[in-house]
């Protein structure tokens, strides 16, 4: 499973975000370059995130590009 993968099925994408096409180049390589730690730590923390806290950061991450 791939770094994209992983973190679409802890649903840490915006809903406009379905496959990693979708993604800006430059982001597709920045998480194709994370470790599996640097993956787990991110969604360990997005996690521990109440609901309105992750929605924000969905909004957030698609503002950035994510």
């Amino acid at each position: 499973m791939s770094n994209f993968d992983t973190l679409y099925n802890a649903g840490m994408f915006p809903s406009a975000v379905t496959k990693e096409a979708d993604l800006d180049p430059t982001v597709r390589d920045t998480i194709a370059r994370l470790s599996s730690d640097e993956i787990n730590a991110l969604i360990s923390a997005y996690k521990k995130l109440d609901s309105t806290a992750q929605s924000n950061t969905q909004a957030f991450l698609q503002v950035c590009g994510f």
